[in-house]
């Protein structure tokens, strides 16, 4: 709950007091919910909050990267889109922080520092906001997905074998075309005729 209005109502300075967000307390209907919340049940507060979609992500040690725990179907057709971080996920103990800025958390995948999009669903690296929203739409018809690349210190999962010889093509051949050569010029706004 206080992950969820520190992104409705962001402080200024010292984001992580929850006396910032206490005035706001009623805002959020948390009803049927018991705390600490799991993942499971973010659906519930969605559903008591329709105009608040949530994203939650949390890290996984055995494959060092970032995982989407929840995704919401309404993630981009609710007025309030929220990623948060779930930092422990122990049954005891679960804290969600607010992700301001998913580039600079997801930062380690790109080679660069300038921004980068991310899709919510798969955390696919893109350069710009318009082919994020050309790709959203077909990757958020199915559930979260990742992609997982081979570790590159280990040189037996990195290597690429060909074994099927007996498929290539017997003799070697290099084929050239230069399709400019078939071009016919125009002259006067007619085609010549050859």
């Amino acid at each position: 709950m206080w992950a969820v209005l520190s992104a409705l109502f962001p402080a200024k300075v010292h984001a992580e007091r929850p006396n910032h967000y206490a005035q706001h307390e009623d805002r959020v209907d948390v009803t049927g919910l018991a705390f600490p919340l799991p993942p499971n049940k973010i659906s519930v507060f969605e559903n008591n909050n329709p105009s608040i979609a949530v994203h939650c992500l949390s890290y996984d040690q055995n494959t060092n990267s970032f995982v989407v725990t929840y995704l919401s179907s309404e993630a981009h057709k609710r007025e309030h889109a929220i990623t948060l971080l779930l930092l422990d996920s122990d049954d005891k103990y679960r804290h969600y922080v607010w992700v301001k800025n998913l580039s600079a958390l997801i930062s380690d995948r790109t080679r660069d520092n300038h921004k980068r999009h991310f899709c919510l669903s798969c955390l696919q690296v893109f350069g710009s906001e318009r082919v994020l929203n050309d790709y959203s739409c077909c990757c958020l018809i199915h559930k979260p997905q990742q992609t997982k690349f081979p570790d590159p210190n280990d040189a037996k999962s990195c290597k690429l074998s060909f074994r099927s010889h007996h498929f290539e093509f017997p003799f070697s051949f290099h084929l050239v075309a230069d399709f400019e050569g078939f071009s016919k010029p125009v002259t006067g706004g007619q085609q010549q005729q050859s």
